[in-house]
């Protein structure tokens, strides 16, 4: 087992980011040519969580949509748990 240093800093920090392109880029799906792209329904983001021990760091970085439970305003339903 590796020694605790309890003079080691533990930090972490979160951050949300509009990475929308301006002007809006094709769209490529891997199949065939690029789509031209003349609206957008909505704001491309990232969000990113970043830990650091004092000598390592590791982000973790997600463009995914937020999951529905997560939106402000909508309540999340209990679920009946049986034995």
């Amino acid at each position: 087992l590796a020694a605790f240093d309890a003079a080691a800093a533990f930090r972490a920090g979160i951050a949300l980011r509009t990475v929308t392109p301006d002007p809006l880029l094709p769209v490529v799906s891997g199949i065939g040519p690029p789509h031209p792209v003349s609206h957008k329904d909505g704001e491309l983001t990232v969000r990113t969580l970043v830990l650091e021990d004092g000598s390592n760091r590791i982000a973790i970085v997600s463009s995914l949509p937020r999951p529905p439970l997560v939106r402000p305003g909508v309540s999340i339903p209990m679920l009946a748990v049986t034995a």
